[in-house]
């Protein structure tokens, strides 16, 4: 009777282990909503992506793994998904894999098989956006995946509560100890809007 318990034990703890979300490692990766995608890639700028997918009950980014979902609010604040709150449908059309949240509906688009969505979400707004801006303007360098302006290395914030409209990309540099924004093709100092908010400064000839 006794090693029946124990194996019953066992059998149950197993399965508490072993139960939840489970993803294939074809879906596994990097997600953003489907609208920030495709509003950044026409029109090069992070802000306006932010407004064409600021909805409730909206996550910023999936970093999806086999057996966990991680994601984080306006890259502000980093969480784990519980299990209740994952139900998910994958679909793959012309190379490109979707996610639709069965709880919303809302679509979200794979930018990445990787699920440091930290560094994918960076390669998506450099390839859109921070390229552009280096094209148009000699003053930006982009080596080895840094950005180097004015002697300085900066990097990508990404932090969705510092952008007011209008500011396509906004830079960090620990060396500077400071912000800068790029809009419209030019190059501005920020400083402190109400609370987290940064709006644009003086133009940096």
């Amino acid at each position: 009777m006794k090693k029946i318990i124990t194996i019953s034990i066992i059998l149950t703890m197993s399965a508490m282990l072993f139960a939840g979300v489970k993803v294939s490692k074809k879906n596994q990766g990097t997600y953003i909503p489907l609208s920030m995608y495709e509003t950044v890639q026409k029109s090069k700028s992070y802000s306006e992506g932010i407004s064409a997918c600021a909805e409730e009950d909206m996550y910023t980014v999936l970093g999806v793994k086999e057996n966990e979902v991680l994601s984080n609010d306006k890259f502000h604040d980093a969480f784990k998904l519980k299990d209740s709150e994952i139900d998910f449908a994958f679909k793959t059309k012309k190379g490109k894999t979707y996610l639709t949240d069965k709880k919303t509906k809302i679509e979200y688009i794979k930018i990445s098989d990787s699920t440091d969505y930290y560094s994918a979400f960076d390669l998506f707004l450099s390839d859109n956006i921070l390229k552009e801006i280096s094209r148009g303007d000699s003053r930006v360098v982009v080596e080895d995946g840094k950005v180097i302006f004015n002697g300085y290395a900066w990097e990508i914030d990404k932090d969705q509560w510092h952008y007011s409209s209008g500011i396509d990309l906004i830079f960090y540099s620990v060396e500077a100890g400071a912000y800068i924004g790029f809009a419209d093709g030019k190059i501005f100092t920020l400083k402190d809007g109400e609370e987290l908010l940064k709006v644009l400064d003086v133009e940096i000839e």
